[in-house]
């Protein structure tokens, strides 16, 4: 997994849904030169609220990606986890974030532990 091609391993996993990430691209002005945490964050992050709604199973592919992410032993590549999704995640409601945790593995909410302590502080 390298940083660089986050993006790219991330929506070939769903090719079916090729023109969403195309079409939220085109809505944001977002390209991949922008930067990880924009295309994740202007781009996967609205495919995630989608998915969670309508396919259990695309969802248990996002998230297991987004688990890969944070075991990757690449800072940068967590970072853009998150900074990037779970931040955002669980700033929401609790109700919100019960939906998405179920699909979380062992590091993912580890960094969401983390990030909720960071939550709590403020």
């Amino acid at each position: 997994m390298k940083y660089e091609e986050l993006y790219k391993d991330f929506i070939s996993i769903f090719p079916e849904d090729s023109d969403f990430f195309e079409e939220k691209s085109r809505e944001n002005d977002a390209e991949e030169s922008d930067g990880m945490h924009i295309m994740f964050g202007l781009v996967v992050l609205p495919y995630i609220k989608k998915i969670i709604q309508e396919s259990p199973e695309k969802s248990v592919k996002a998230f297991s990606f987004f688990e890969d992410m944070e075991k990757s032993g690449d800072s940068k590549i967590a970072e853009v986890l998150e900074f990037s999704i779970l931040e955002y995640l669980l700033s929401n409601e609790k109700e919100s974030i019960d939906l998405y945790a179920k699909y979380f593995g062992p590091e993912t909410t580890e960094a969401a532990k983390s990030i909720g302590k960071w939550f709590s502080q403020k």
